[in-house]
């Protein structure tokens, strides 16, 4: 499957990272909120994905929102279209069934 992200969705994304850049200038820590809530989260297609911060990583996960099982591939579409900036060679791969989680520098997303 091929990502068609709308206009709203690629307007939300940029808005989104470019807080996101925001926060890690300032050196503010990306948490999650309470029930694990991450105030960086955004939408494309079927998928979402959410950003938190773990020590000098940034936590990017990817998931459905119906909540069926996902691909690797596929949530790989994804994260190229949350973090096009960022060079898929210095992103590291933890695989699950219904979410895959991918880490890197923060660092990265500020260059």
């Amino acid at each position: 499957m091929t990502l068609a992200p709308t206009p709203e969705e690629q307007d939300a994304r940029d808005g989104l990272i470019a807080e996101l850049q925001r926060w890690i200038r300032e050196n503010r820590r990306v948490v999650l909120g309470p029930r694990g809530v991450s105030p960086f989260e955004g939408r494309v297609g079927p998928y979402a994905f959410a950003f938190e911060g773990e020590d000098d990583l940034l936590h990017l996960w990817v998931w459905r929102r119906d909540a069926s099982p996902l691909r690797v591939e596929e949530a790989q579409r994804v994260v190229a279209f949350a973090v096009p900036e960022v060079d898929p060679g210095v992103i590291w791969l933890k695989p699950a069934e219904r979410s895959h989680h991918f880490y890197f520098g923060h660092d990265e997303l500020v260059r």
